[in-house]
């Protein structure tokens, strides 16, 4: 499961917020925004790389249309919070609650005071009760679209975090300890586990057959990252824009979408498609295969292909500057 570090109530947090309200009103809130809390509001190209924690949603006009992506209402999407204007149809207000499947609207300017609260209020609904689990599932749409890149990228980066990570990995060109799925829950399988190069708390093992993954018992192990290979049932799907990928977005169960380099159907109807999930977007690149099959990951990669993957990870500002810079 993947941790989002960006959900974290309390109106002093500079809060990632996407405001999809019609104008002018869009303007009028944009602007209170500003100068009253310490919130950034982030677009449609931002939020591929800060997901929202907020919504702020708007009545008719170009509700709809504005920031599609980021803003669509979906199970683990972030919460939606319709504001009403004075001179909005009431039965058009209905609608968008109906909609963006949310109790909580605020009439503006007149209750924009309780914004800040209703946000708070929001976020702690949202926030999961229980820790995050210790094991995060990718998965790939088909043979070859990256998706063991993907895994160590996101088990280097935890480990960049000060996470002791081991990933489980499936395909050619690694030779690491191999071990069976079950083995995943023994004791002690984080110190037999073979190291990745350059990262002390990232280790790794190859996984010999498609036994499901068990949770980890071992005490000096802080997260399981498994490459499942094909598989849409995962926390992270990763795909390219093809047919595949499509029939993959229909049937994945995964809250996090990993779009790898471009292809024949457009990134309009990949977003579409994702229902409302956000997209992250990889360039195709050859540098990017090597470092992995050479077990040089994220070492080897370029800091720009590794930032998009950073909310995934949920890592901090501080932590992925640092990486970046390490990245090269």
């Amino acid at each position: 499961m993947i941790q989002d570090t960006s959900r974290v109530a309390g109106p002093a947090q500079a809060l990632p917020v996407t405001c999809a309200v019609p104008e002018p009103l869009g303007a009028a809130v944009r602007d209170w925004i500003g100068a009253s809390t310490p919130w950034q509001v982030v677009d449609d190209e931002l939020a591929a790389l800060v997901p929202p924690a907020v919504v702020l949603r708007g009545v008719g006009g170009g509700a709809d249309a504005a920031v599609e992506p980021a803003g669509r209402r979906h199970p683990g999407g972030p919460p939606v919070i319709v504001l009403v204007g004075s001179d909005d149809d009431p039965v058009e207000v209905g609608r968008a609650a109906a909609r963006w499947a949310t109790e909580r609207l605020l009439r503006w300017p007149q209750e924009r005071e309780r914004l800040p609260a209703l946000v708070d209020e929001a976020l702690a609904d949202e926030v999961p009760t229980t820790a995050p689990e210790r094991v995060l599932r990718v998965g790939g749409a088909a043979g070859g679209v990256g998706t063991t890149t993907v895994a160590l990228c996101l088990a280097g980066l935890l480990a960049w975090h000060g996470e002791r990570v081991l990933v489980g990995i499936r395909g050619a060109g690694h030779t690491p300890r191999v071990v069976p799925a079950a083995g995943l829950a023994g004791p002690g399988v984080f110190a037999r586990a073979d190291a990745v190069a350059g990262l002390d708390r990232c280790r790794r093992v190859l996984l010999v057959d498609d036994d499901p993954v068990p949770e980890p018992s071992d005490p000096e192990l802080d997260r399981l990252v498994v490459d499942l290979g094909v598989a849409t049932e995962a926390d992270v799907l990763v795909f390219q824009p093809d047919r595949a990928g499509m029939a993959a977005l229909e049937a994945t169960t995964a809250g996090a979408l990993v779009c790898n380099g471009p292809g024949p159907i457009p990134l309009a109807r990949v977003r579409a498609a994702a229902r409302g999930r956000v997209v992250t977007t990889l360039e195709r690149s050859a540098r990017v295969a090597r470092a992995a099959v050479a077990d040089r990951v994220p070492a080897g990669v370029p800091g720009r292909w590794l930032a998009p993957l950073h909310p995934l990870a949920g890592i901090g500002p501080r932590a992925r500057a640092s990486a970046a810079v390490g990245a090269g």
